[in-house]
């Protein structure tokens, strides 16, 4: 069986997750197919034809939850599809993230305190499913931070009119460092090479209650800078691979009617991704800063 990812780059898991099925005897293929929001509802009917399961990238769960049949409700509510599967003959849009979320959290933080503050920073397309975990879980009051305001606020109303029972708040970029220490889960999702000045104040931690959590849905590194000073300040962590372990246990659950073993496959998959390139000099940089070894 032949399944894609489609979006703007080809995924290093992906081709992970390809070659440690076919050592276990799963035979299928992984492609890459390039789209972007453009291109998107164009292209995705004639992509489907060809595959029998697409993984959508992170920067498309938005557009590919416009792009489905108006009966899957909860998901176009969300606004976030991270995969469609074949199944009895036709395709079915789907959430993985959101499961694979509450899923980690639950197994790796022993009792996670749901009536304390959630923060999440930025503004892509996890963050809807990011949202939605976390009313799963039972959080009451979520906040968002980005580096642009102007997504937040309007990410921040969307949120509100589908979770009533939730109060979402918009904090202004410039407000993160004067922030008490009053959320129980911080979790980022923007890389860490990225929007530098932004990042180096979210690493001061004032916001975090002691003792709280700090989730980081990066892949490479696998201890980015926010879990790595997290770590040093006593947070509990979770790391993106962890996260996208559930994740691919559920899709390939779903797929291929395939039991991953989780603990094998997530330090396998840690194994394969701490071999990836990126920026180690912007990284160290970032570690001396908070005298940080």
């Amino acid at each position: 069986m032949k399944w894609c990812e489609v979006g703007p780059e080809k995924s290093l898991r992906n081709e992970f997750l390809s070659q440690y099925l076919l050592q276990r005897s799963i035979k299928q293929e992984y492609v890459h197919v390039e789209l972007n929001k453009e291109n998107f509802k164009e292209e995705i009917q004639k992509i489907e034809k060809e595959y029998g399961a697409v993984r959508i990238h992170p920067l498309l769960w938005g557009v590919a939850s416009q792009s489905v049949s108006k009966a899957f409700r909860e998901l176009i509510r969300i606004g976030s599809v991270d995969s469609i599967t074949l199944s009895r003959g036709q395709f079915w849009p789907d959430n993985f993230f959101r499961e694979a979320v509450v899923q980690a959290l639950t197994i790796k933080v022993k009792n996670i305190d749901v009536s304390q503050m959630g923060l999440i920073v930025g503004t892509n397309g996890v963050v809807r499913s990011l949202a939605a975990a976390l009313v799963r879980l039972g959080f009451s009051k979520i906040n968002i931070i980005d580096p642009e305001d102007q997504d937040a606020q309007e990410i921040i109303r969307n949120l509100s009119d589908i979770f009533f029972n939730t109060q979402f708040k918009n904090i202004p970029k410039d407000d993160l460092t004067l922030l008490p220490g009053v959320h129980g889960i911080v979790a980022n999702t923007l890389l860490f090479d990225v929007h530098e000045s932004f990042l180096n104040d979210l690493y001061y931690f004032n916001f975090l209650k002691k003792g709280g959590v700090v989730l980081d849905i990066s892949d490479v590194p696998v201890e980015p800078p926010f879990i790595h000073i997290g770590k040093d300040i006593g947070a509990t962590a979770v790391l993106g691979f962890e996260v996208n372990s559930y994740f691919d246990k559920l899709w390939v659950k779903k797929v291929f009617d395939y039991d991953l073993d989780l603990k094998d496959y997530e330090a396998s998959l840690k194994t394969a991704l701490e071999k990836a390139p990126y920026n180690k000099d912007q990284y160290q940089k970032v570690l001396e800063e908070f005298q940080v070894k």
